[in-house]
């Protein structure tokens, strides 16, 4: 092979691999869109039928459920859920933060 043969070669494998970004990047932003109606749909669920059936545990303000949507209306799936998943574990007895723990102050 010559060696503008294997420079266009490089240089095409380049435009392929940006182009297959480009397009990752709008289907994960569908699947983001996608996944952040499926996330939320879930903590209505919870809230709706599971929630008035357990006593009430969470110590928090707004509610760790409530956090939950707020956080991923607000960040979306993957930044909402990870923020919602750190709330739920800081949620027991023991944690010596304050109460009042809303979306925004994270």
């Amino acid at each position: 092979m010559t060696w503008y043969l294997l420079l266009g070669t490089q240089l095409l494998a380049e435009l392929i691999s940006k182009c297959c970004l480009l397009s990752a990047i709008c289907i994960r932003k569908r699947e983001s869109k996608t996944m952040k109606k499926i996330l939320i749909s879930l903590v209505k669920f919870y809230r709706k039928h599971i929630s008035p059936n357990t006593r009430p545990s969470c110590r928090f303000i707004p509610t760790c459920s409530q956090y939950s949507l707020e956080a991923l209306e607000k960040y979306g799936a993957l930044k909402g859920s990870w923020m919602a998943v750190k709330r739920i574990l800081r949620c027991h007895p023991f944690y010596k933060g304050p109460m009042f723990d809303p979306v925004d102050k994270n």
